[in-house]
């Protein structure tokens, strides 16, 4: 039976960790940056990438350090943790880390949801899509398919809107998204819980989200929630 483990283990690893394929890397400490990395060549034993750069200098992690990292892989993105085993700046500059483990899958239809506030602005579009008025919100959760927001004024489901996210440290995220719940969890106030989808949403914008839900997720695990 452990052998049979271990088969679908490398066949996992041989199937998503190619050389070439883009990464991105965060480390387990504060504040939890993301930096760009790719597979520069694989083995039985272990992983070797492209060090991670801040500014044009290398980043810098202890030797037996955990990181957190997301590979993208014919169309679908893959989470994974690894440690740093070795590391060389000659002639490449280059993280020897270990295999990766705890692999979860992304599915594009599925994306991972986290508690976060965020401002939001809202404008309902009419029928001939100009904007009515503005409506000021704060997200309750988000995800890189849609976000639930917290208003003091209602929509209708189906509602099309226009969308300003106020995403930290990726600036303002616009796009259209529609209305696809409507909830009222206190009749005695008046508050409503929105959920949106989003709609038309490139993947350059919809990455930014994903990376701040990536940093969200980091920060809640550090704190043991």
């Amino acid at each position: 039976m452990k052998l049979a483990v271990e088969e679908v283990i490398a066949i996992t690893l041989d199937n998503v960790f190619k050389v070439n394929r883009r990464l991105e890397i965060m480390l387990d400490q504060p504040p939890n940056e993301q930096f760009n990395s790719r597979i520069e060549d694989t083995s039985p034993q272990n992983l070797t990438i492209a060090m991670p750069i801040r500014k044009g200098y290398p980043i810098h992690l202890d030797r037996g350090a955990r990181f957190y990292g997301k590979v993208f892989a014919d169309g679908s993105v893959y989470h994974f943790q690894s440690s740093l085993l070795d590391k060389r700046i000659y002639p490449l500059p280059i993280w020897i880390v270990s295999l990766p483990s705890d692999i979860k899958k992304l599915q594009q239809r599925a994306f991972v949801r986290v508690e976060a506030m965020v401002p939001v602005s809202i404008q309902i579009l009419t029928n001939v899509n100009e904007p009515s008025t503005l409506i000021n919100a704060i997200t309750k959760d988000i995800s890189g398919g849609g976000l639930r927001v917290v208003s003091k004024k209602p929509l209708k489901l189906g509602n099309r809107v226009q969308m300003h996210i106020e995403l930290p440290e990726s600036g303002t995220i616009e796009t259209s998204a529609e209305v696809v719940r409507v909830d009222k969890p206190d009749e005695d106030r008046s508050l409503y819980w929105i959920g949106l989808k989003y709609l038309g949403l490139s993947e350059g914008l919809r990455s930014k989200i994903i990376k701040f839900v990536f940093k969200k997720q980091l920060e809640y695990r550090q704190k043991g929630l």
